[in-house]
């Protein structure tokens, strides 16, 4: 039976099934509630209390890949833009067993894009998730980059840079350790096509525009910017993108470059 996805009792309905012993109606029902949560927080927090039992069956050994690459998408619409969820989830290891799933899953973009997602939907505007990143899962940095350089699947560019934008959003500590890590080298070669889709694109630049904030590296910053002909992809991006936020980043940074020139040669 269809239900409203706009109904909170049809969701309750439903809920029930995630427990239901064949692995098809499981999935199905997870599918269901993940469907029900988007763009509803009524709902979400109604499916509040199965939190827990969801990052459960996401640690449990028991439990098949698809399985939890389903139940990584129905968290993720549970967390979308709702702190209470986000924390609960952080709270009961959802947060740590996503990092550990992206590092160990095999080669393949959907198992890598869910588990992307999980975690973007977790440290989005979340201050205390992006710390719980820092502390305890720093090697998150080195597996973003590692993706970077080698996406499994050249879609999965946009999720990968996603990632690093929700942990990058108004954390200069996360932001520091990107640019330590070189971040930025990656960046930009993403900035190329035939890997340059508008998403790609607008959250590379999203995320040089935050490094760019770090007074104590910009020299370090801007002489990478200018090596790695940044400013000529700027020039380019402003004068064709057909997304104005495109444009707007790419001429914010450009301006700030503008405003300090380098004080001597490469």
């Amino acid at each position: 039976a269809v239900v409203s996805t706009q109904s909170t009792g049809g969701a309750k309905e439903v809920e029930r099934l995630i427990r239901a012993p064949q692995e098809a109606v499981q999935q199905k029902a997870l599918l269901c509630l993940g469907a029900y949560c988007l763009n509803n927080v009524n709902i979400q927090n109604e499916l509040t209390e199965n939190i827990p039992e969801l990052c459960d069956f996401l640690k449990s050994e028991y439990v098949k890949s698809l399985t939890k690459c389903t139940v990584a998408a129905t968290l993720s619409s549970m967390c979308d833009n709702n702190k209470k969820n986000q924390d609960k989830v952080r709270e009961h290891g959802g947060l740590g067993e996503a990092v550990r799933l992206l590092q160990s899953t095999e080669s393949s973009g959907i198992p890598h894009k869910v588990f992307l997602n999980l975690i973007s939907a977790i440290v989005s505007s979340n201050t205390a998730s992006q710390t719980e990143v820092l502390i305890k899962y720093p090697n998150l940095v080195e597996i973003l980059l590692d993706l970077l350089s080698h996406p499994p699947a050249p879609q999965l560019l946009p999720f990968i840079t996603n990632t690093v934008v929700e942990l990058c959003k108004k954390n200069p500590k996360l932001q520091q350790k990107f640019f330590k890590a070189n971040i930025i080298a990656y960046l930009i070669e993403a900035l190329e096509p035939p890997a340059a889709v508008d998403d790609t694109i607008y959250n590379c630049l999203y995320v040089l525009a935050s490094l760019w904030k770090l007074k104590k590296y910009r020299s370090k910053i801007q002489k990478q910017f200018v090596h790695l002909k940044l400013p000529d992809k700027l020039r380019l991006y402003i004068a064709t993108s057909r997304k104005r936020e495109i444009k707007a980043l790419a001429s914010q940074i450009e301006q700030s470059m503008e405003k300090r020139p380098m004080s001597h040669t490469l």
